[in-house]
Order: structure tokens, then sequence, then C-alpha cells
């Protein structure tokens, strides 16, 4: 009878488990547009194609072979939320009640782009982009803001189309997993990216506050994102406040990714890896936003860009015991991405509980990021296998991803010593390393 019990309990938690993850909500995504770049190219269709496997039994899922001959494809999706497994032909899939489109879903980036500008042309020796400072309008934020463009083609020399300069980046370059404004701002991007969830108002938004003004100072040559999900017209006027006030800050709205569609029903904790394998960026940290920016951490990612290692990996506190914190690593879009893609892909799809992030991080990325990876490490730095000691000393008990922006937080340190093994060899008197 107890046997029984349990199994009914089983079926009846599969029965509301499926009830939960696989809700008839269907969101329209714009066409896939991939870079022409083999690699690229490569990449996402293997992406697409994992993707179309992901329910082969489900009779609503056509697969389509991209053509081995093309350099890039083209796709019309409509990704199923939770289920994470597209249909690659919408025109025999009805639209019903229980449809949401673009329309329906607010956004910043939709439609609000009025002119631009180009006010300078300098050729990058990254990738001979020309960089290019754009004007736009931001509606219906009532505002207008600078942000600089690096474009495969020489800017344009005067007011230029923003459809038109879109469709020339998608096409050259790719499209970006944010939304308009990201993609304008062209190839080579290094970006910062958060997720911000929860009811508003909280800590973890107020912590964006006062992060973007910092990260403006101590970053230059980066733009931030934001994964969020823009739900409230309390929420819409706070995203207006801050595109206004930082031009370096791209919103993304997570109900509406392009390339991506819909992944609000994961947790919000693996939203900011929507940022791996961006056809457009070239590097990004994933950071939290209870966590100040402090210039030990400016130093440890000085050390790794100069290192020229894919990935970046820091831990600075005794309790910082797994091999990839999920708000403490970086990475770049150039090596082994389509590994990196595939465990961004399994966390939007798959990622629940809380902890999920860095469970998902330390069996999915962590086996091919140690390959190929600078490591800053002042308690562990032999648990984990080879890394660095931080190259500048602990300043007033601080570390790396405490959560001073969390009220109950505000006084976190660490006061423990670091293990001489984990200290800098010519500073071994740091005993706080």
């Amino acid at each position: 009878m107890a046997s029984c019990r349990r199994r009914l309990m089983v079926v009846v938690s599969c029965s509301l488990t499926a009830m939960v993850l696989y809700p008839p909500v269907k969101v329209y995504v714009k066409n896939m547009q991939v870079s022409p770049h083999p690699w690229r190219g490569k990449v996402a269709a293997e992406r697409y194609n994992s993707q179309q496997n992901l329910n082969l039994s489900d009779s609503s899922v056509k697969t389509e072979e991209p053509s081995s001959s093309a350099s890039r494809y083209t796709a019309t999706v409509r990704l199923t939320k939770m289920k994470c497994t597209p249909a690659d032909d919408t025109k025999g899939l009805p639209w019903d009640d229980n449809t949401t489109t673009e329309d329906d879903l607010y956004s910043p980036y939709i439609s609000n782009i009025q002119f631009t500008k180009v006010t300078k042309v300098i050729q990058s020796d990254n990738l001979t982009l020309y960089v290019c400072n754009i004007h736009l309008k931001v509606d219906p934020c009532s505002c207008t803001r600078t942000i600089e463009a690096h474009l495969l083609h020489p800017c344009p020399t005067n007011t230029a189309d923003p459809d038109e300069l879109l469709q020339q980046i998608k096409s050259s370059l790719g499209e970006s997993n944010c939304g308009d404004f990201a993609t304008l701002r062209g190839g080579g991007q290094k970006v910062v990216s958060y997720s911000v969830y929860g009811k508003f108002p909280n800590d973890y938004y107020q912590g964006m506050e006062e992060l973007l003004p910092r990260l403006r100072q101590v970053y230059p040559d980066w733009s931030v994102r934001v994964y969020l999900d823009i739900s409230s017209t309390s929420l819409q006027n706070w995203v207006c406040s801050l595109v206004c006030e930082h031009p370096h800050l791209d919103v993304c709205n997570v109900r509406q990714l392009p390339m991506l569609g819909d992944v609000s029903s994961s947790t919000g904790r693996v939203w900011r890896f929507s940022v791996v394998g961006d056809a457009l960026v070239s590097h990004y940290m994933i950071r939290d936003s209870d966590s100040p920016v402090l210039q030990r951490e400016v130093d440890a990612v000085d050390q790794w860009l100069k290192s020229h290692t894919c990935y970046h990996i820091m831990r600075d506190n005794i309790y910082h015991s797994l091999p990839m914190l999920a708000g403490m690593w970086g990475g770049c879009n150039t090596w082994r991405v389509g590994e990196a893609i595939e465990a961004m892909d399994y966390a939007l799809c798959h990622a629940q509980a809380d902890t999920a992030d860095q469970e998902i991080l330390k069996s999915h990325l962590w086996p091919v990021a140690r390959l190929n990876a600078t490591v800053h490490d002042s308690y562990t730095c032999r648990r984990f296998g080879k890394s660095l000691p931080f190259p500048s000393q602990r300043v007033n008990f601080t570390f790396v991803g405490q959560r001073s922006y969390r009220r109950m937080h505000r006084r976190e340190r660490t006061y423990i010593h670091c293990p001489l093994l984990c200290r800098p060899k010519e500073h071994h008197n740091w005993l706080y390393c």
C-alpha cells in the first residue's frame, strides 16, 4: 500500500510539473540571421540542429537541414515557452488566443529608432571595423542617446536609415541576443552581462543603479547588458530612466530575445548567460547586480585580457568552493564556442532552482573552460587545478563577489588569512592576499 501511494504521488507530481513547465504560450521570434563568417555559421547551424533534436517526437516540430553550401541561413522560428523546441516553419502553424506576439510585449527598443547620424569615422585595428558615433532617438522614453557602433563597412556619411543600418549589420556580422540597440553597436563588442529579477523595486534593481556609473568608469570600452522581464509600468519607467542616463546600457527583454525567444520561465539567474555565443560579442563578463566592482576585480580582469586566454574565473572567499561562481566569470566567443552555447542553451531551457546556474556551469562548462582559462583564487588555489593569486592586495577585508548592495549583507567581509600557497610569490607577507 505504501508503495502504491508513492507511485501515485510520483504520477501526480509529474503531471503537475508538466502542467507548469509546458504551458501553451508561444512567442513569435524574428528571422534568425547568422554571420557569414564560416565558424559562426557552422556553430549557429549546429545549435539550430541541436534544438531541433530536443523533441523529435513532437509532431508539431518540422526539421530542416541547412544547406552545406550556404554561408548563412535564415529561419523563422516559434519558441514554445520553457519547452525550448523551435518549429522552423510558422506558416503552417495557426495562431490562437494563447499566442503572444511582439506587439503584446513592452520593450524600449522595438520601433524606437527615429534617426541616426554619424559624427566621426575611425578605422579600428580589431577586425578592421569602422567605429562610428550614432545619434539615436529613444521612444517611448523621450530622450536621445549616442552609441558607438563597430561596422564592417564604412560609416554612412550623413543621416542613415536605422532599419537599413540594422539590416546591414545583421547580414554582415550577425544579430545580437539582446535587441536592436545592442545589434546597432556592431561587431567586436565587450559586454558585462547582468540579470535583474524579482518584485520591483528590490536591492538588485538598486544595485544596478549603483553599478552603471562605476562600470562606465572602470570598463570604458565595455557595454552593459541587463536581462530582465519588463512587465509593469513602474519597471518600464525605471528602464527608461536608466537608458536615457547611461548610453553604455542595453536592456534585454527576456520575453522577446532575438535568436532565443522567450526565456522568462527559466530562473532569472541564467538570463545573463544569453550573451554567450552572441555573434557580435568578442568578450563577456557575467556578474551579480548586488556586488560592487572592486579595483581588485578590475586588476584581475586586466591580467586576464592580457593573457589572451578565453575564460576568466575568480574565487575570492573561503566559501567560494565551486569551480565557477555564477557571477564571477567571463569568456570569449571565439574558442570552442559551440560547447559554451550548448551549456547556455541547457541553462536557459532547464534551470529552475536558484542554484541551477552554478551547477550547470560545473557540469557543462567547467570541463571545457578549465582548458583555456585564467583563474584567480585566493583560498582554494590548489583544489581545482592551476590558478593565479590576485594581482593586487585585498583592501579593508573586501572580496570580489561580496553582496554589499543587499541590505542584509552590506558589511560582508572576509577576515581569514590566505594560505601561503595562494599568495603572490613576491608578496608572501600579504596575509589577506
